[in-house]
């Protein structure tokens, strides 16, 4: 998978920090990070997949992207790409994008403006 993220790992690093994922250097805790995250649940022809995105601000998101299995089974996945943060950052598996939540299943986007 490409990562379509045009952060640097200490930009992305800056995002757990904005999305309240990274409290004082530290990873908030698995109930925590349920309690921050947006659980979108994707269906296709005999599929199911979620995605765990959060919000950074500023129309900013980070998607966890889990294989595909249940909700719960998807959360605890996800955290645990949280806990090995970079090597999952770099391997496309959490994905950054500021052009909101896909309506349909796919990476989230990214584009590049003078503001950015």
């Amino acid at each position: 998978m490409e990562n379509n993220s045009r952060l640097t790992l200490e930009e992305a690093k800056q995002k757990l920090i904005d999305s309240g994922l990274l409290v004082n250097n530290k990873l908030v805790s698995f109930k925590k990070f349920k309690e921050l995250c947006r659980a979108e649940q994707y269906t296709g022809y005999r599929t199911k997949v979620y995605v765990i995105y959060f919000y950074c601000g500023n129309h900013e998101w980070l998607g966890f992207y889990p294989p595909m299995t249940g909700k719960a089974e998807s959360l605890k996945i996800s955290y645990e790409y949280l806990k090995d943060f970079d090597q999952n950052y770099m391997d496309s598996n959490i994905v950054y994008g500021n052009c909101g939540i896909p309506i349909s299943y796919k990476k989230l986007r990214y584009e590049f403006s003078e503001r950015n």
